[in-house]
């Protein structure tokens, strides 16, 4: 709080009273001039450097400062107006030579003194003691091992300095020894000075990493960077399958199929020789040794493709193998079968709902519900849980129950036209359903339907791209399903359904969408809708915000890159490329077995005959 002092009026009188007397005595004064009162001089910077800078004012209390004069130890005082000059370094041309330093570590004393308008020179002249070399580079350490910790034999080092009044132009590094230092060029990285090195083979035991800046003028950083760590033997790189195929999975031949891995080497601080990546396919020479005999296939790479006309039908197996600077070696090892896709038969439903859901489960086989009701004779049955296991299997003959008990094979997938999926992420079923061969399913022709909660868990990268969506909402209950489009009918799902919402290309991005954000084939404005190859199939409403319909949150969606569908006429779809062969892929999210049996029912029906062609 600022506090206010109040003066009484009889105080201010007394004041200007003597104020007056004052002005009156000097008016009147005929004899000698007051003493002259001399000025005073401050250094406000100094900026060491190839040239130094130093700059300063002067203040006078009773006339004004006139100019100013300043030497260098003490010499001849030289006058100047300026309130700065710069000298430089040992440079002959410079105006200021007689001023420069004669060495990077010259240090001088400055002087200046103000001079006022009566002729007063300051008898106390400020003064500082300079050197170019005053002001050094700042080195830290940006990559290694961190502060204290445990690490392998070959490590890397990556720094960077900063100079405030230059550039970095090199550094020196040591590893214990602070005796013994070894310089390095700095290397400019969009306006930063940097270094690196690797040590190879370093000690068991504990050591310390130094590393210090140097920059134009020659001034070394004079508190290095350091990191203290401690080296032990025994590590080996972290190598794992990043790859849509896994182990025990499945292709298609004549498919091109891609492989994928990471190598992890941070924990132990490990480096890779410049190809640190030896793959093969079918092939193990060298495979099983120590990593002395590697010399085939050497790629710096993390990914392999393979030509689809090298891959036939049968056993196959893809072979990684990585070895690091000090001889450790990681393998990786992918299993897989490929089948060639000729299919004879129509309808493969395979179901991964546990039978611990009994009656719900048992109803949508009892009510032929995942077929549309269609003809059993174009419909046949794989149980993944085993023979019987599922309830109402009892309904299905015999003949058409195809077997079970693991995950679809590829050699089962080739016979089918189309595969209907029940999936519920639970017992089990997501590691069958990642095991058997889905994506090359769809890109070898086949037409797919996938009905399951947690949808987001049956999704790989490759799958979403192909059905052009992204996950919005995770395991959300709705009331209610509302068909988007044409000849399908809504749903009431019955208790908790965990659906995963998604938006998609073309419809349902930025939050939701409404009714009329949507465009039909024809133009028209409605809940069908069909951008570029995908087509929104089902959806929650929720809210009354626009037209009584509310924001749109996608719950079923139409992945279409070779369009079929028989309601509409040809010339209002997308036309696909002629040389794609890849399938239709219908994603249904939510619980199933909890959507209504006869509505689920109609859909499936419509789905199988309207869009991939199924009866009449």
């Amino acid at each position: 709080m600022k506090l206010r002092t109040f003066i009484s009026p009889i105080k201010v009188l007394l004041l200007l009273m003597a104020t007056f007397a004052l002005w009156s005595c000097e008016v009147e004064t005929t004899g000698e001039p007051r003493a002259n009162i001399l000025p005073e001089t401050f250094i406000s910077e100094v900026s060491p450097g190839v040239t130094t800078r130093v700059s300063w004012y002067g203040t006078d209390v009773d006339g004004r400062v006139e100019t100013f004069e300043y030497n260098w130890d003490g010499g001849d005082w030289v006058e100047t107006a300026n309130l700065s000059e710069t000298f430089p370094v040992d440079d002959p041309t410079n105006p200021y030579y007689e001023f420069s330093f004669s060495s990077l570590d010259d240090e001088r004393t400055f002087s200046v003194r103000a001079i006022d308008d009566r002729g007063g020179v300051d008898t106390y002249p400020a003064t500082v003691t300079t050197s170019p070399n005053t002001v050094k580079p700042e080195t830290q350490i940006n990559e290694g091992p961190t502060f204290g910790s445990t690490v392998g034999p070959d490590v890397r080092f990556a720094w960077s300095a900063v100079d405030p009044d230059g550039e970095v132009v090199g550094f020196e590094y040591t590893m214990d020894n602070v005796s013994n230092w070894t310089y390095v060029a700095a290397v400019d990285e969009g306006g930063v000075s940097v270094g690196e090195r690797i040590f190879l083979d370093l000690a068991p035991g504990a050591h310390t990493f130094f590393v210090r800046a140097i920059d134009d003028l020659g001034a070394v950083d004079g508190t290095p960077a350091q990191t203290p760590f401690t080296v032990i033997t025994g590590h080996q790189p972290y190598l794992v399958s990043t790859s849509s195929i896994v182990d025990g999975g499945g292709w298609f031949a004549g498919l091109d199929v891609s492989f994928s891995w990471s190598i992890n080497v941070d924990y132990y601080q490990g480096q890779l020789p410049e190809g640190y990546a030896t793959y093969a396919l079918d092939d193990t020479t060298g495979w099983s040794d120590d990593g002395a005999n590697m010399q085939y296939s050497w790629r710096p790479a993390t990914s392999h493709s393979i030509d689809g006309d090298d891959l036939t039908a049968g056993s196959h197996a893809f072979y990684v193998k990585v070895r690091d600077t000090q001889g450790a070696v990681s393998r990786l090892q992918i299993n897989f079968s490929a089948a060639g896709y000729a299919p004879t038969k129509d309808i493969l439903v395979v179901n991964g709902v546990a039978p611990l859901y009994g009656s719900e489960i048992e109803d949508m086989f009892t009510d032929s519900t995942y077929w549309g009701g269609l003809d059993l004779s174009m419909v046949d049955f794989w149980d993944l849980f085993g023979s019987g296991s599922a309830p109402g299997v009892s309904t299905i003959p015999a003949a058409n129950y195809i077997g079970g008990g693991g995950a679809v094979t590829p050699d089962i997938f080739a016979q089918y036209k189309c595969v209907v999926w029940a999936g519920n992420s639970y017992a089990g079923d997501l590691e069958l359903w990642n095991t058997s061969p889905v994506y090359p399913f769809l890109l070898a022709g086949g037409n797919l339907v996938l009905a399951a909660r947690y949808g987001q868990n049956f999704f790989s990268s490759d799958l979403l791209s192909y059905a052009g969506i992204a996950w919005r909402e995770i395991g959300v209950s709705i009331v209610d399903y509302q068909p988007t489009f044409p000849g399908l009918v809504a749903c009431t799902p019955a208790g908790n359904s965990y659906v995963d919402l998604f938006s998609s290309y073309g419809f349902n991005s930025g939050g939701g969408c409404t009714d009329a954000d949507i465009t039909n084939y024809d133009g028209s404005r409605g809940f069908t809708n069909a951008a570029g190859t995908s087509t929104m199939l089902f959806a929650h409403r929720s809210g009354a915000v626009v037209g009584g319909f509310g924001y749109v949150r996608a719950a079923g969606v139409w992945a279409h890159p070779n369009l079929v569908y028989t309601d509409l006429e040809a010339t209002t779809l997308p036309t696909p490329g002629t040389d794609e062969m890849n399938g239709n892929f219908i994603f249904l999210a939510g619980r199933n077995y909890r959507l209504g049996n006869e509505e689920f029912k109609t859909n499936m029906r419509y789905i199988l005959r309207n869009i991939f062609g199924f009866g009449s």
